[in-house]
C-alpha cells in the first residue's frame, strides 16, 4: 500500500510552481565525483572486512596442516625438506606483501 505523505505533496506543488533548473556542469561533475568516492569507501571497507576473515581462516588451516604433519610423526628426512619449503612460501608472500604496500603507497 501507498501511504500519503504531505511533504512530498508540498515539494510536487513547489516544483510545479517554479520548475526545475539543470545543474551547472561544474555541479553534476562534483556530485558524480563525491558520489562515486563515498561509493569507493564504503565498498573498500566492506572488502577489508571480508579479506581480514579470509586470511584467518587460511592461516587456521594452514596452522591445523602443520599440526597435523607434525602429529604424523614424520622421518627426519621429511622435515629436513618440509622447513626450507615452508620457509621460502612464508618468504615469499611477505616480499608479495612488501611490494604491494610500497606500490599503493607511491604518489603519481
Amino acid at each position: 500500500m501507498k501511504t500519503h505523505d504531505s511533504q512530498k505533496d508540498l515539494l510536487k506543488e513547489v516544483l510545479k510552481q517554479y520548475g526545475t533548473t539543470p545543474p551547472s556542469e561544474q555541479f553534476a561533475a562534483r556530485l558524480k565525483n563525491r558520489v562515486v568516492t563515498s561509493h569507493k569507501i564504503s565498498y573498500s571497507r566492506r572488502y577489508h572486512k571480508e579479506e581480514r576473515l579470509g586470511k584467518w581462516v587460511i592461516g587456521f588451516l594452514v596452522i591445523s596442516c602443520v599440526l597435523i604433519l607434525l602429529e604424523m610423526r614424520l622421518s627426519l628426512t621429511v622435515i629436513q625438506l618440509l622447513i626450507p619449503i615452508l620457509s621460502f612460501g612464508i618468504g615469499l608472500v611477505l616480499v608479495i606483501l612488501m611490494l604491494r604496500k610500497a606500490s599503493s603507497m607511491r604518489v603519481y
